[in-house]
């Protein structure tokens, strides 16, 4: 996917969807495994959001996203999932109470490979690649969008996949 994104070869198969019950989906099928490590999986959404998108690229980002969020969420806590129209976006918001990101990190966290300090974790079951961070950002500018990363004011992290609404989706 990170390949066929550089070579601008990554087109969205936009159709009419409503993001919601994707991330629904996603929601419904990680909750087993943050209940697995007692960390609170909840999710808001607007249903009536609308736009066009690729169902598959974008429940992978979502995937991408909410699984980051549970591993890096010690036993205790809590991931929220927002997905709302703000003005003429679709905004998709995941929200952890984990050690949030490093003072430099919230600039580097969607490059390739890049894995946070694996020392402020304490967690040696965190793992991954690298890569489900890059893929989501490729994901969100095949979408005509982008998506970003900051410390909550409360702690832990959020990350957010913004791209256009119905009204201004990209064409095909």
């Amino acid at each position: 996917m990170l390949a066929r994104s550089d070579a601008g070869a990554l087109a969205a198969n936009l159709e009419l969807c409503r993001p919601a019950e994707i991330v629904e989906g996603i929601v419904s099928r990680l909750r087993p495994k943050a209940e697995g490590k007692s960390v609170l999986l909840s999710l808001e959404g607007a249903e009536d959001v609308e736009t066009m998108c690729d169902h598959g690229l974008l429940g992978q980002a979502v995937w991408n996203l909410v699984d980051n969020a549970i591993r890096f969420t010690p036993g205790g806590g809590h991931v929220g999932v927002t997905v709302m129209r703000c003005g003429d976006e679709v905004v998709i918001h995941v929200d952890d109470s984990g050690p949030g990101l490093g003072a430099a990190d919230s600039d580097v966290v969607f490059q390739r490979f890049f894995r946070g300090d694996s020392a402020r974790t304490h967690d040696a079951e965190i793992g991954g690649t690298g890569l489900g961070l890059a893929i989501v950002k490729a994901v969100a500018e095949a979408h005509g969008g982008a998506a970003d990363a900051e410390n909550r004011e409360e702690g832990g992290a959020r990350f957010t996949v913004r791209f256009p609404s119905l009204a201004h989706s990209p064409e095909r």
